[in-house]
């Protein structure tokens, strides 16, 4: 019982940092490019993600993400730096998926939890990779295509937690 406390508490301690980063990164660049507004509107999937945390409520995470996600195209097209913006999604991405890891009833070994945090870590930093990438060549993809791109890596992260569960011998 107490290896499992200590690994609910290292998500909790992962989740809460994923989302500080979300969060600061969002909030801090609006309030120095004088967006008080948007600002103060990332409160809200904070808050969401928040409650989130609430097995009856977990569904809120989905709109937490979709919230951050929102607010970080709209500092782009705000010319806002990018790389705070995919920081910021990057980190809600991350605290997303803790947060409905939290909930699951997924195995709350040790091993599990490497292997999870493990594959999280490898599918964050390839989107990250992928997209350094296609501004270091200075692509310029539409709004519809990065949000396909999004799209592609929710689906892929899925894949990678069916996959874990089925190669620790957990099903939810």
């Amino acid at each position: 019982m107490e290896r499992m406390d200590k690994v609910m508490e290292r998500k909790q301690r992962l989740f809460f940092i994923c989302l500080a980063v979300a969060a600061l990164s969002l909030m801090v660049n609006f309030y120095l490019f004088d967006r008080l507004m948007l600002a103060l509107a990332t409160l809200l999937p904070i808050g969401s993600i928040l409650f989130a945390r609430r097995p009856s409520l977990s569904w809120l995470a989905h709109f937490s993400l979709a919230g951050f996600t929102g607010l970080s195209a709209v500092g782009v097209l705000l010319n806002i730096p990018l790389i705070s913006m995919i920081l910021a999604c990057t980190a809600a991405l991350a605290s997303w998926d803790l947060v409905l890891e939290m909930q699951a009833e997924s195995p709350t070994t040790e091993l599990y939890e490497r292997l999870h945090l493990k594959f999280l870590g490898a599918a964050l930093g390839l989107g990250l990779l992928g997209i350094g990438v296609v501004h270091w060549i200075h692509w310029r993809l539409s709004f519809v295509v990065m949000l396909m791109l999004g799209i592609i890596m929710l689906v892929c992260l899925n894949r990678v937690m069916n996959y874990l569960q089925q190669n620790t011998g957990s099903h939810r």
